[in-house]
């Protein structure tokens, strides 16, 4: 696939802003779910058995990425988990986040969630390459199209919740203001940069502790009894997150109750298998092994 121009790019980029600006102010996405966006929260409601895609991070892994579209193009939803971005070939860097917009905006239910390679300045990770990637193809366009992603990056939700059943988001639940109604308590409505940096950082422990320091140096490592207390508040039974690589592709932590997938085949990594969660909604339970699929 080529490359968009400048005039394009700056376009799509431009149009996906839009959309979701006007999707924070009327609450209402367009989707087969009856949903609303509340902020930087999404709700849903599922009343029967609509198929769920849920994709972890990519990382520019752009053939990766065709064939998730391609494979699972007829699902009611499809959300991807964040980390678009970094670490893969630059061209396909580009291409990933050019082909995620513009399926989004030809009608496919995307949602797109913020990862950590998403952040707001000053919680970025170590060895961002991605704006190299833009001044590499588009030289002296290169300052506006990387303004523009940023402004895309802040545009992105940071969880989405399917009601009595899981909580999708990048990192983990936060490990603070545990007493404050869901909405608050994932930053939804009021930004707090804290509760924002622990759902883009955080990592699951097999320990029963609220929170340890994380040695990522953003973030913490959250216990068991977090995943518990999150899921009570949409009474739901899962939460399913990237941010880490896994071997398989996916990985089970806190008892079958946090799903971890990873969908990014690029060579650093070293993984030949990229996770997706694909079944109906009714089907979502810890452990939903017949839920985990292969590109």
């Amino acid at each position: 696939m080529k490359l968009p121009t400048v005039e394009e790019y700056v376009e799509i980029i431009q149009s996906f802003i839009e959309i979701s600006k006007t999707e924070k102010e009327s609450r209402k996405l367009n989707l087969p779910f009856n949903s609303i966006r509340i902020g930087n929260v999404i709700f849903l409601k599922s009343t029967s058995t609509e198929r769920i895609t849920v994709i972890g991070d990519l990382h520019g892994d752009y053939l990766t990425l065709h064939n998730i579209l391609s494979k699972f193009r007829s699902s009611d939803l499809i959300v991807f988990l964040g980390d678009y971005v970094d670490r893969g070939p630059w061209k396909d860097q580009i291409l990933t986040v050019y082909t995620l917009l513009k399926s989004k905006l030809d009608g496919m239910p995307i949602v797109m969630l913020r990862g950590n390679h998403e952040a707001p300045t000053g919680l970025e990770p170590a060895g961002q390459d991605f704006p190299y990637a833009i001044l590499e193809y588009y030289g002296d366009d290169a300052g506006v199209l990387i303004d523009l992603h940023k402004r895309l990056w802040d545009s992105l939700p940071h969880a989405l919740v399917i009601e009595g059943v899981a909580l999708l988001l990048h990192g983990g639940p936060p490990t603070i203001k545990l007493d404050s109604p869901t909405n608050e308590y994932l930053g939804g409505v009021v930004e707090s940069r804290d509760v924002l940096e622990e759902i883009l950082w955080n990592d699951p422990i097999e320990d029963d502790v609220i929170r340890k320091p994380n040695p990522r140096g953003a973030g913490s490592l959250w216990g068991r009894p977090v995943t518990e207390i999150a899921l009570g508040k949409i009474n739901g039974k899962l939460i399913i997150r990237g941010h880490q690589p896994a071997l398989k592709g996916y990985s089970w932590s806190h008892k079958g109750r946090v799903l971890t997938l990873f969908s990014s085949k690029i060579p650093v990594y070293g993984l030949d298998n990229a996770g997706v969660l694909s079944c109906g909604v009714d089907e979502i339970s810890p452990e939903c092994g017949d839920c985990i699929d292969f590109v």
